[in-house]
């Protein structure tokens, strides 16, 4: 007869994302005969113990879905950080920057990269929240489906801005363009401090997130505490430039703009590898 705790854990452990052959080992090191172990592994792959209903998808369907989106993101991570940093040579060689400008001035590869761009962060946040709800940590699995929906909006929201102002800007140079167009308008100004101030606070959580599920997979809270550490820095630098004029600090905000810089790139590393590492670590 198959022992009914033992494939209740095997059923709750799968459907975490743990893999048979993990949860047999805890279960032989609890002190369960390898025989009863077998025969409860036997009996749920068969589906024999505790059949699904047709409402419930399979465990093993699920699982390879999480752990297929979170590889994909993880890619997607490492393919953007290369370009990424790239983009930054050649921004910073005189001779490649205007090169870089003229390209962007083409409104067919501006509209490809905006594509590209918006079907990166649906996979990255998808992958992440997909880590969140496999490693049973909310606050990432929320924080993560929060960001992909504001990733979304934020892309959409520049490129509305780009057609009302009539510039072909890329980035954060068309909401500037935006605020010149309405004579720097207060409620624009209020709007935009107010879209960086909620995306650094959805990331403050998703770094914590990362970080709580640190014991779980390899990276994750190397990955949490260098993204903290970018967020709150961009944060304090931001406040601090509305309060004391930089012009005179020039030597020091080119320093900590380069920190930043790195940090960022690290952190999109470090998320990168964790994806990749958690499509690994919840194998079935």
């Amino acid at each position: 007869m198959v022992n009914k705790e033992i494939i209740e854990f095997l059923h709750e452990g799968t459907k975490r994302g743990f893999s048979i052959q993990i949860l047999k080992q805890k279960l032989l090191e609890a002190g369960f005969i390898e025989k009863d172990v077998n025969k409860a592994i036997d009996a749920l792959s068969k589906g024999k113990a505790l059949p699904r209903t047709p409402n419930q998808p399979g465990t093993h369907y699920e699982n390879k879905k999480s752990r297929k989106l979170m590889k994909i993101a993880g890619w997607f991570g490492i393919i953007m950080l290369v370009i990424f940093i790239l983009l930054v040579i050649l921004i910073i060689i005189p001779q490649t920057a205007d090169f870089l400008n003229s390209i962007f001035e083409i409104m067919m590869f501006s509209i490809i990269f905006f594509i590209f761009l918006i079907t990166f962060l649906v996979f990255y946040y998808l992958g992440l929240a997909k880590l969140g709800k496999c490693s049973e940590s909310k606050i990432l699995h929320k924080s993560s489906w929060t960001m992909l929906v504001y990733s979304v909006i934020i892309p959409i929201t520049f490129v509305l801005m780009i057609i009302f102002s009539w510039k072909s800007l890329v980035g954060a140079f068309a909401a500037l363009a935006f605020i010149s167009l309405f004579g720097g308008s207060k409620l624009i100004l209020y709007s935009i401090f107010a879209l960086v101030l909620t995306y650094f606070t959805i990331y403050i959580f998703l770094s914590i997130g990362l970080i709580k599920i640190g014991s779980k997979v390899k990276f994750a809270k190397l990955a949490g505490i260098i993204t903290l550490s970018y967020i709150m820095l961009s944060l304090l630098t931001g406040v601090i430039s509305m309060i004391i004029p930089l012009q005179n600090l020039q030597a020091i905000v080119n320093i900590v703009s380069i920190l930043i810089l790195l940090l960022g790139i690290t952190s999109l590393l470090f998320i990168s590898l964790t994806l990749l590492n958690g499509s690994k670590q919840f194998e079935r």
